[in-house]
């Protein structure tokens, strides 16, 4: 089977709207106007609006995903769309969120953006 280059920018999109989901989840938890328990689970959700748009974000984009399996090889939709979601995800938390990742880190997202490439550019 040969991946369409549209099926492998809307697997890339699927990627971003996780990305986004993950941030808009742990920027909306950090807002949370109620402590997080357990016992407290339900009013700690309704107290962050931007954390139930986060979930809401993240599980269209794995629905996406789902749709997207049909037509793309599972060896190179996993790593794309999860090579995206990783590096966004830690792009965005810089940017939005002003948190600083390690020098490893760094090295680490390079790394997964080189073995995207690696396996989604062919001959």
């Amino acid at each position: 089977m040969k991946e369409q280059a549209s099926s492998l920018g809307m697997l890339a999109f699927a990627g971003v709207l996780n990305a986004a989901g993950q941030v808009t989840m742990r920027w909306g938890g950090r807002g949370a106007k109620v402590p997080f328990s357990l016992h407290h689970l339900p009013d700690w959700a309704l107290s962050s609006r931007w954390w139930l748009l986060g979930l809401l974000i993240t599980w269209s984009s794995g629905l996406f995903w789902a749709v997207l399996l049909r037509s793309v090889r599972l060896g190179i939709a996993l790593p794309l769309f999860a090579g995206t979601s990783y590096v966004l995800t830690v792009v965005a938390s810089v940017v939005i969120l002003a948190e600083r990742p390690t020098t490893s880190q760094y090295v680490g997202m390079l790394f997964v953006m080189i073995g995207v490439l690696l396996i989604v550019i062919r001959k």
